[in-house]
């Protein structure tokens, strides 16, 4: 995800017409400043004595590397009677194992959907995947899913 700024930069008072900021979406969920730029007609007589016009911009490459190795992991919930606790449990801690950030609750809990992007749900031996964002649900048989394939491969094409 990227934000253009095209309002006026501050603390850089030598730039005149068109000025902006680009932000990415990078690490802990925060929006980094990879680039600042704009013309500065003006900036170059103080040091040349000539007005010469000038565009320019520049790129914060540690603030880039923030973002271009950020994967954004979607926020999942996981939902269980307290007969299936232990198996939500595990559940919690194979998708712990491979990245996945999630919370645990008893069904019947005060949860609001909206803040969640994945909700798994445990009926008998069967697991219930809904993505809200594509509308997807998908049922798994409960040996598939503790299976490694499922969390390296399948668990990926949901997501």
């Amino acid at each position: 995800e990227i934000l253009f700024d095209l309002a006026e930069v501050k603390g850089f008072e030598y730039h005149n017409g068109l000025v902006f900021d680009v932000y990415s979406l990078g690490v802990n969920s925060t929006y980094y400043e990879i680039i600042t730029g704009g013309r500065y007609d003006s900036l170059l007589k103080k040091y040349t004595g000539k007005q010469i016009p000038s565009t320019g911009f520049a790129i914060n490459l540690l603030n880039l590397a923030n973002t271009i190795f950020y994967e954004k992991k979607p926020k999942i919930i996981l939902l269980s009677s307290l007969s299936n606790f232990d198996k939500a449990y595990d559940i919690s801690k194979n998708l712990s194992n491979y990245g996945y950030e999630l919370t645990l609750l008893l069904e019947n809990s005060d949860f609001k959907e909206k803040d969640f992007d994945l909700k798994i749900e445990i009926y008998n031996n069967k697991i219930l995947i809904s993505d809200k964002h594509n509308n997807k649900k998908i049922t798994v048989e409960e040996s598939v899913f503790y299976s490694k394939d499922f969390f390296k491969e399948r668990l990926k094409e949901i997501l």
